[in-house]
């Protein structure tokens, strides 16, 4: 059987699986299993099967992008007729069936991509025979993506299935489980700081499994990342740039949860469980990197702006991703709701847009937004040939959230370094209103606010203010409006998956 049709058959098996038996070996998944790791070849297949899993709708190409996160925190102005499953979200009705479906959909569907990722783990840790181009720096690499994988997914669910740590003790409620085998078919739901601690834990090994290829000059991602055009790290749809390597799973780096985007997710997921030291640590090591634009850049303010009448225009901010997805489906599900075309009462429209930017009617942000959709999904405009060229790429992880990790993380101890790497920050999306004085410094709690305020600014549509409110305990901002969760940013496990 060749191996092109034993992956339909695998991802044709994973959609036929119910809620309740996902964890079950399938027989089409033996003959995969005892033929897909043959060489390396099939281990960069089964790989890039992962990540196709990540892009996938219920995941980061739509609902936790801009679809049930976004709505989830209230972003948009939301029609409960229209948009009957993210307006009862965003109104805490999970006993809503819609609200259910996306609940139960997004559940399955980390826990499918963690049940593979360990079977490929587990082949890869057993086997002593496949040599790998590169030799043991390839197969840690391959090693230190799965893990990353793994830990994403179960982080994306711990903040999504289980109480925020703030709220709960620092994390003493058992709600999900942690699975690191495959088959697995008893899961006993762990508490959520030893969740936490289990990520962290996989996290730091995939950095340093994984630092070696990204960060030596003898290894093929260090070209990459030293590399000035955006297309030479992230697959644009049209092949242009150059190549450097001539095995394509070597390619495209930002794509992929390579070193940076691994200390990133480091950071933000130290930052949730609580431990500023570790948060710290990792974003500022990040930062230092991104000053000297390495290995990605901000978008230049010249290419901010309406995509509707300007040129040239990087709407997707592509210059700025750590991690990213790809889906040629993803034309199609943004139509739906951002594009002129298609049927207006679908459309997600940004509520008061004007609310968000209060603090300056001149941020380039807004100015970028001249109605009232995401326009980082839409491809119509004056430089409608340049966006196409990215209309695939799924937005991940951004560089400004870094400074923003690594701010919040210092500031108890040090507001005035604090303070320095939010400036900078500003200064780089030409917004010097909003910067601090480091002769006057502002109060802990007025810095935390602005903090706060730029994640809302910077990531409409991206699925984080959500968890930003929730990490906190704070008020989900609706326009204006500051609407109190009581805790109930929480929802519930589906009812198929109470045992595992």
């Amino acid at each position: 059987m060749k191996i092109s049709r034993i992956i339909i058959i695998l991802f044709l098996s994973w959609s036929m699986l119910s809620c309740s038996n996902w964890l079950e070996v399938d027989p089409e998944l033996e003959v995969y299993e005892e033929t897909m790791f043959e060489n390396e070849q099939g281990y960069f297949m089964a790989v890039n099967g992962v990540y196709a899993m990540l892009s996938d709708r219920n995941l980061y190409g739509q609902e936790l992008l801009y679809g049930a996160m976004e709505a989830w925190g209230r972003t948009y102005d939301l029609h409960d007729l229209y948009h009957n499953g993210y307006y009862a979200l965003a109104h805490f009705d999970y006993e809503n069936a819609s609200a259910k479906e996306y609940a139960e959909a997004i559940w399955q569907k980390c826990y499918k991509v963690i049940a593979e990722t360990n079977n490929i783990i587990q082949n890869l840790e057993a086997d002593s025979k496949t040599s790998f181009t590169g030799g043991e720096t390839t197969r840690n690499m391959i090693r230190g993506e799965l893990y990353a994988v793994r830990a994403l997914m179960h982080f994306e669910i711990v903040r999504i299935f289980a109480q925020a740590p703030i709220l709960d003790g620092g994390g003493v409620t058992a709600t999900v489980p942690y699975v690191t085998e495959f088959p697995s078919r008893v899961n006993t739901p762990m508490p959520t700081k030893d969740i936490l601690a289990n990520i962290l834990s996989d996290l730091k090994k995939a950095q340093e499994w994984i630092k070696p290829f990204d960060t030596e000059p003898s290894n093929p991602g260090y070209s990459m990342w030293s590399a000035y055009y955006t297309e030479e790290k992230l697959k644009a749809n049209e092949n242009v740039g150059r190549q450097f390597h001539e095995v394509e799973f070597f390619r495209y780096r930002a794509h992929r949860l390579n070193y940076f985007a691994i200390t990133h997710l480091l950071a933000r997921v130290a930052l949730y469980a609580g431990d500023k030291e570790v948060a710290f640590e990792e974003a500022n090591r990040l930062v230092e990197w991104l000053k000297k634009d390495r290995p990605c850049k901000f978008t230049l303010l010249g290419y901010m702006g309406d995509p509707v009448n300007q040129m040239p225009c990087s709407p997707r901010l592509q210059e700025e991703i750590l991690f990213g997805g790809n889906n040629t489906n993803l034309p199609d599900w943004v139509e739906r709701y951002f594009w002129s075309t298609g049927n207006q009462q679908y459309h997600l429209n940004i509520k008061d847009k004007l609310s968000i930017f209060s603090d300056n009617l001149e941020d380039i942000r807004l100015k970028s937004i001249p109605g009232t959709k995401v326009t980082k999904f839409v491809i119509e405009g004056r430089d409608e040939a340049t966006i196409a060229k990215w209309e695939n790429l799924i937005p991940i992880f951004r560089i400004p959230e870094t400074f923003l990790i690594a701010a919040e993380a210092i500031m108890d101890k040090d507001l005035g370094k604090a303070v320095e790497i939010y400036n900078y920050l500003m200064d780089k999306r030409g917004n010097q209103v909003y910067k601090f004085s480091q002769e006057a410094l502002p109060t802990p709690q007025d810095f935390l606010e602005a903090v706060v305020k730029e994640y809302r600014r910077e990531y409409i549509g991206e699925g984080q203010m959500v968890f930003v409110y929730k990490r906190l305990n704070i008020p989900v901002r609706e326009g204006s409006i500051l609407v109190d969760h009581y805790g109930k940013l929480v929802l519930p496990v589906p009812d198929s998956e109470d045992i595992l």
